[in-house]
């Protein structure tokens, strides 16, 4: 009876120890995110989960010193210490990268015109910004990231949902953007860091979660995600917020739904590159002042982007192209015990 009674209770803490050692929870479309078979760690009571708030800018974010950043978006589901990685390093790799870089530059046409400021109402660039020759829609990940343009609600008051091709389009876009030199080594760099393994799959599902996986905005509807938010614009309570895509810009100027009214600063990243301050408006809603690349690719976009946000999320993660210094400002936002892309975008300075 008594050894009965002993392995009993034996049996019970042996369940017990295995089901409070793993952690994990998957992510899944009911979650308002792509289904995947990556897994994430729960947040542990003692370790707040950085960019908790529901709402992202520099007011919300915790002092660094008080909130040790810890990241579940790895595959692996590894905790990561962002401030492992140096900045140091993080500069090396965006010139390698930028040595890396196509130049669609040449093939764009930028006309700043005016000088602004974000107060000014009046228009002083009666031409569009950008004019963009037919041959630079012929760059893979180009062709494949303008089929998105109209799969999303700029609203974020209301839900997104997808068709099966349109989800296809998504997958077409990260596979070509996969295939790039300029991603091959951003995924050897994370790699080396411990955030991805060396399988393909899981570090397309990275991305994937990262960019396309959909979140509450917080007005009732899972109608936002990261890539919407930086490529292509969102309309959150009246105002225009993200839209940091110059191929996405340069289309919706050529549609007119997009007005540019001025530049406000500029910085040229060597030959390839820059990056251009602008005010305008959308569909008649102004955003007195707005950054974007002009020139990049989107792998390089991506890959910047992804970067900063592993390493530097809620605050600017400096880097250096064609030996210019600028910076990139990402803000996380916290989703189902998950951190995705809140906001990303390039800054002239640091």
């Amino acid at each position: 009876m008594k050894f009965t009674l002993i392995l009993a209770v034996s049996l019970v803490l042996t369940v017990w120890r295995f089901e409070t050692a793993d952690c994990r929870v998957p992510i899944t479309a009911d979650s308002g995110n792509l289904t995947s078979d990556i897994y994430f760690p729960r947040f542990p009571k003692n370790i707040p989960p950085y960019g908790f708030n529901l709402s992202y800018g520099p007011e919300n974010s915790p002092p660094v010193e008080e909130n040790k950043p810890y990241f579940p978006i790895s595959p692996r589901a590894v905790q990561v210490d962002p401030t492992k990685v140096t900045d140091e390093e993080i500069i090396q790799l965006s010139e390698s990268l930028y040595g890396k870089e196509i130049s669609l530059l040449s093939q764009i046409s930028v006309n700043l015109q005016g000088k602004t400021r974000s107060v000014d109402t009046n228009d002083v660039a009666p031409l569009p910004l950008l004019q963009v020759s037919d041959k630079v829609f012929n760059v893979p990940t180009i062709a494949k990231l303008r089929p998105l343009f109209d799969n999303y609600h700029m609203d974020t008051s209301v839900n997104e949902k997808f068709s099966a091709a349109q989800l296809q389009e998504q997958d077409d876009f990260l596979d070509a953007v996969m295939a790039t030199n300029v991603m091959r080594q951003t995924m050897s760099f994370l790699q080396s860091k411990g955030i991805v393994s060396s399988n393909l799959r899981s570090q397309k599902d990275y991305l994937k979660t990262m960019w396309f996986g959909l979140y509450n905005r917080g007005q009732g509807a899972v109608g936002s995600s990261g890539f919407e938010h930086v490529f292509l614009g969102e309309i959150s309570k009246g105002k225009i917020i993200g839209l940091h895509n110059w191929v996405f810009f340069g289309e919706q100027e050529k549609t007119g739904r997009l007005d540019y009214k001025g530049y406000i600063n500029y910085l040229k990243l060597g030959t390839k590159e820059e990056i251009d301050e602008v005010r305008f408006t959308l569909d008649g809603l102004n955003k007195p002042v707005n950054t974007l690349f002009v020139g990049t690719s989107p792998e390089m976009e991506i890959a910047l982007y992804t970067i900063c946000f592993q390493f530097r999320p809620d605050e600017l993660c400096k880097l250096s192209m064609g030996e210019k210094n600028f910076a990139i400002q990402t803000y996380t936002w916290r989703y189902n015990g998950q951190l995705l892309i809140g906001s990303a975008f390039p800054k002239l300075r640091y």
